[in-house]
């Protein structure tokens, strides 16, 4: 009886942490790769994307870059099965879009951002795990 009742919990929990809606949830998406797109350079990367219902974090050790989410297309209503969802950011000088999708390659999210006159800043991401955020 004892196993039935932990068994029971341990469901109870891997739902609350799988069925996460990524519009409204707090998720951080841990990074493993990057990707200079400009380029086509691969780079094994440790930095966090911690995603929000009004704003997104890019974390990179010591440095936080913030975004606020303008605008959203798409939902993806459970973060473990394959979908797809765009956020419509900006920092208060330079826009752009951060689009995370899943399918069965894994997860890639991809970051392009304006720079004034500048090229684009472009890169992708390969999500290595997915956590919510209390």
């Amino acid at each position: 009886m004892k196993n039935l009742i932990l068994m029971i919990g341990l469901l109870g929990v891997i739902t609350q942490v799988v069925a996460q809606d990524v519009s409204s949830t707090n998720l951080s998406w841990n990074v493993s790769k990057m990707i200079d797109v400009a380029n086509n350079v691969t780079l094994d990367n440790t930095s966090v994307f911690k995603t929000g219902p009004s704003k997104v974090e890019w974390i990179q050790g010591k440095v936080v870059d913030s975004f606020t989410i303008d605008s959203k297309d798409g939902s993806w209503g459970n973060v473990m099965r394959n979908g797809r969802i765009v956020f419509h950011i900006s920092d208060g000088v330079d826009s752009g879009s951060i689009v995370i999708e899943r399918n069965s390659s894994g997860i890639r999210l991809t970051l392009e951002i304006s720079q004034g006159a500048s090229p684009r800043f472009v890169r992708a991401f390969t999500i290595s795990t997915v956590n919510k955020i209390n």
